[in-house]
């Protein structure tokens, strides 16, 4: 049974160590320590969100952005997870709930040209290329939209 909801303070381990292990696929490639990772939890404004398969938590999804139709969002899965052809029906998942609970109509992201893998993904999902441009750590990130 797949499953998402709201991150909750239990969850900060594992979003820390999913986080940390997907730093080199992130905009900001900075590895954060548990501590720093509790009080980003407390801070933060946009909402994330686990996604579980059987109960077992696969990853997390990230929202930002938010307007009145629209957010932006991403996912990170733990290692264990990846390459299964797991994202492809978790977006779409996700895309469901955030359209079911929140209203949300239209999806973006970013996603660094570099990662082919989830590039790809994003093209099956039907997203397209709108926008790019060099990030502050010096590489190409694409600005897309679910058409």
């Amino acid at each position: 049974m797949k499953n998402i909801r709201k991150l909750e303070c239990s969850d900060v381990p594992f979003y820390n160590m999913v986080r940390n292990e997907c730093c080199e696929f992130l905009h900001d490639p900075t590895t954060y320590t548990l501590p720093e990772a509790y009080k980003w939890y407390f801070n933060n404004n946009n909402p994330f969100f686990i996604y579980e398969i059987n109960n077992e938590m696969v990853g997390y999804f990230r929202t930002s952005n938010w307007k009145s139709n629209s957010c932006y969002i991403g996912m990170d899965i733990h290692k264990d997870y990846r390459g299964k052809g797991l994202a492809y029906d978790a977006y779409k998942l996700f895309f469901k709930y955030l359209n079911d609970k929140f209203g949300i109509l239209r999806f973006y992201l970013e996603v660094l040209e570099s990662n082919t893998r989830a590039l790809n993904l994003y093209k099956k999902l039907g997203f397209e290329q709108m926008n790019s441009y060099i990030t502050k750590h010096n590489v190409n990130s694409l600005i897309m939209g679910l058409k």
